[in-house]
């Protein structure tokens, strides 16, 4: 990114802490998901926004973890990183 692109606005508390580490996430979602998480919500005693920050957070340590997997791997596997186009450095 160059210092002229602007970062997509999913929060109007944008590059601030809102409260303590949150941030007020917008958005518009298809009804039937909503529906889904909200019977969800329901059935565990749950508010929607709490579903949706559990769904949210365990997407994330998938991803992180998937992330961390992948640089371990490429690291010390010069040829790999290589035949993506890497450089063995």
């Amino acid at each position: 990114m160059t210092d002229n692109d602007e970062l997509p606005a999913f929060s109007r508390t944008q590059g601030t802490k809102a409260r303590g580490d949150k941030v007020e996430l917008r958005g518009e979602i298809t009804a039937d998901i909503i529906s889904v998480i909200d019977a969800e919500s329901m059935a565990v005693g749950k508010d929607r926004i709490r579903m949706v920050e559990e769904i949210l957070g365990d997407w994330a340590k998938k991803r992180l973890h998937a992330a961390s997997l992948l640089y371990r791997v490429s690291r010390n596997n010069p040829a790999l990183s290589e035949a993506f186009g890497g450089n063995s450095e």
